[in-house]
């Protein structure tokens, strides 16, 4: 994961590998969880997730916001911190929950 989000943070990689890095992000995330449901509902959704996140990715800030929930996430599953890792996971859903709903709702 810290690879991921090494390569995923530099500024000059475009939205097309952000975005392959982001799947990736969150495969390892789904597959860290320990619960082979969660791993195979991503592993199916793979599709439509980097389509969701081709629509996404452009929002104002979006990238920015979604790689610093990302970081949040990768340091409390390194920490080994179970029920902060679901809170930030949580926080990071919002956030673009958020940004979707100030974008199309103008």
């Amino acid at each position: 994961m810290r690879a991921l989000l090494e390569e995923a943070g530099q500024a000059d990689i475009g939205n097309e590998r952000f975005i392959e890095l982001d799947a990736l992000f969150h495969a390892s995330v789904a597959h860290a969880t320990a619960n082979r449901l969660m791993a195979t509902i991503f592993d199916n959704i793979g599709s439509a997730f980097t389509e969701y996140s081709q629509r996404v990715i452009d929002l104002p800030g979006r990238r920015a916001r979604a790689h610093v929930g990302h970081e949040r996430i990768y340091e409390c599953i390194a920490g080994q911190d179970g029920s902060a890792a679901r809170e930030a996971a949580l926080t990071h859903l919002r956030d673009v929950e958020r940004d979707i709903q100030a974008t199309f709702t103008r």
